[in-house]
């Protein structure tokens, strides 16, 4: 007989058992020793507080909320991005699936369900879609064993589709400024800007204008801003000036509070997906990505 804690496991054949204060002799239902220490662990804090408490009630959106909230607390720069795929995916499709329940066949039924619905630029969802979304779920249930009591209790295996869909799209010069044109006023600056840098798009986002330094001609990003968390200057390239100075006046004009360089009506710049692909419709490059800037 193992003890753990104030209560002990033991084997009965190939089953382990439970027992411990406040808790009758019962099957832990596994033959693995540490999912029964677990189950103890639960059923011990059960006794303590008069209630069922962790993996008999928690669901899959109680485990992605505590992603979305250790996102928060660390201030993750995708913290945005992960709070779309828990909210607009995720939830609806596995959230009220009690953690205990949860099978491999649900996660599959979703994998199913994401490659069937459309993704960018109307295309389906690709692979790596997908996968950044699992990872997501994979840390709500990694989060989730952390939890005292603990609110998954089993180790779950999800694995992950291939990816072969790398990107391969460019913006042609000449392509550029009917780009430009066919963009809304509030998104032009923002495209500019990435055309002539190749900076990220969520990066771009966060940008304030007292990082923006006209009389240098450089955009200063602090190191929390940065992938690679170093310091850096980025100097006035192609139209960038002319550009940030349109957006300067219309700052100035319409939301002289708002700290933000690319912004809608004073907010910063959420999704933008269906304006960018319109617009790279009537531009003549259609599927285009803002990412493709990168590669420009």
């Amino acid at each position: 007989m193992a003890k753990y804690g104030s209560g002990s496991v033991y084997l009965r054949g190939r089953t382990w058992w439970i027992k411990g204060p406040g808790i009758k002799h019962q099957s832990a239902e596994t033959n693995d020793k540490r999912q029964a220490q677990a189950t103890l662990k639960v059923k011990l804090a059960e006794a303590v507080n008069g209630r069922q408490c962790g993996t008999e009630r928690a669901t899959v959106a109680d485990i992605l909320q505590l992603v979305l909230n250790n996102y928060r607390l660390r201030e993750r720069r995708t913290t945005q991005n992960v709070e779309i795929q828990i909210k607009k995916h995720l939830v609806p499709a596995l959230g009220k699936i009690r953690i205990a329940d949860l099978r491999t066949k649900d996660i599959e039924q979703y994998r199913k369900l994401r490659k069937s619905e459309p993704g960018h630029g109307g295309n389906l969802t690709t692979n790596a879609t997908v996968n950044r979304e699992l990872a997501v779920l994979r840390r709500g249930l990694t989060l989730g064993r952390r939890e005292e009591p603990p609110m998954v209790l089993r180790d779950f295996y999800i694995e992950m589709l291939p990816e072969n869909n790398i990107r391969q799209g460019f913006l042609r010069d000449e392509d550029y400024g009917s780009l430009l044109t066919a963009l809304p006023v509030h998104l032009r600056a923002l495209a500019g800007v990435g055309y002539e840098t190749g900076i990220r798009k969520d990066q771009l986002r966060q940008l304030k204008w007292r990082q923006v330094d006209f009389e240098r001609r450089v955009i200063v990003w602090y190191p929390n801003q940065t992938k690679g968390g170093v310091s850096h200057d980025i100097p006035f390239m192609g139209d960038m000036e002319s550009l940030l100075l349109g957006s300067f006046k219309r700052h100035h004009d319409e939301c002289p509070n708002c700290p933000y360089v690319f912004h809608f009506e004073g907010r910063p710049i959420g999704d933008f997906r269906k304006s960018w692909a319109t617009a790279c419709q009537q531009a003549g490059v259609p599927g285009l990505l803002f990412h493709d800037l990168r590669r420009t």
